[in-house]
């Protein structure tokens, strides 16, 4: 298993789906292996929904 500290976006074990809607940017993130999901949409910009959904997607995983 590669390090969750190590991923990206780009990571074939993320499944990254993301919804705009005319006040919301929510950005949903499913750890593959597992089916592990979280979502994250309280910040203005999609990028950074993902960021903060990919590291909650991390503690999530690691257990941390």
């Amino acid at each position: 298993m590669s390090d969750p500290r190590d991923w990206t976006p780009w990571d074939p074990k993320l499944r990254i789906e993301e919804h705009s809607h005319e006040t919301a940017h929510i950005v949903v993130v499913t750890y593959l292996p597992t089916g592990q999901q979280v979502s994250c949409g309280e910040f203005p910009h999609q990028i950074q929904n993902r960021v903060k959904a990919i590291e909650l997607l991390k503690l999530q995983v690691v257990g941390q």
